[in-house]
């Protein structure tokens, strides 16, 4: 049963074994959305009978719940609930934002934690780490709800359902899970996914300052000891100096007294 490990188990008992709602698939895509909440959990909400159900709530710092096993359906996207994996997140609502259009961006943590589980989704059910192209039956890879909404929304990445589409919802005009999010899947999340899941992901500031301490420790007693050797080197070099003068006041002298005693000539 594929429960991903970093996020809280919490069944929702009408989807879970024996629930008249646990019904078998097979994962193609993994569809993203925002859940209009500033809520920690969606467990009450989604445990009540007649509210669509969703596999997963990240909320915005990170901390994730997993309500439906990943290889049976959830309900949160209707015609394409047949082979969806999905994920509903904290966007602070009504903190900040009172329309769609406002929808913050994903914060740092949620975006780290769906690149990971875009990963494991990966690796455990084949879904590929590339942006879904539309809720076209058969498509494959990670997208978000607006692919499969009827409205009137701008294009390219923007766009609502294409003709041939699924409809994933019956409500027209939901531009979840908002534009900020739509262009960050695309542009950060899906790039996060495939650099961990190579083990090419860019070093983080923390990473930075942990390998810039690590060399630091590393480095202080080879600069003690090169400060040590030019020390040691400047009181040789001074100590020849020193020596070569004298060598020079004695020849000097020698000198003087050789042609103080010297013939003098006609």
């Amino acid at each position: 049963m594929p429960r991903y490990p970093q996020a809280r188990w919490r069944p929702v008992t009408r989807y879970d074994v024996g629930g008249p709602y646990h019904v078998a698939m097979t994962p193609r895509r993994l569809t993203l959305h925002t859940a209009v909440s500033a809520g920690t959990s969606l467990f009450n909400l989604f445990n009540t009978s007649g509210n669509p159900v969703a596999h997963f709530y990240v909320d915005g710092g990170g901390d994730a719940e997993q309500y439906v096993d990943t290889s049976y359906r959830s309900s949160a996207v209707l015609e394409g609930n047949h082979d969806s994996i999905t994920v509903e997140s904290w966007d602070n609502y009504p903190h900040g934002w009172k329309n769609g259009g406002d929808v913050p961006d994903w914060t740092d943590a949620q975006i780290q934690w769906i690149a990971e589980l875009a990963v494991w989704v990966n690796k455990t059910h084949g879904i590929p780490l590339v942006q879904l192209s539309s809720s076209r039956p058969g498509t494959t890879g990670i997208g978000w709800h607006r692919q499969g909404i009827d409205g009137k929304f701008a294009g390219g990445v923007l766009a609502g359902r294409v003709s041939g589409g699924e409809r994933w919802s019956p409500s027209a005009g939901k531009s979840c899970p908002g534009d900020r999010k739509i262009h960050s899947i695309v542009s950060t999340i899906i790039p996060r996914a495939i650099a961990l899941s190579t083990g090419d992901e860019p070093m983080t500031p923390d990473d930075l300052d942990k390998i810039g301490a690590l060399i630091d420790d590393k480095l202080a007693p080879i600069e003690k000891a090169l400060a040590t050797f030019r020390t040691n080197i400047g009181d040789r070099d001074h100590a020849t100096v020193a020596r070569d003068k004298a060598l020079g006041a004695q020849l000097d002298a020698i000198h003087a007294a050789v042609t103080s005693t010297a013939p003098k000539g006609t």
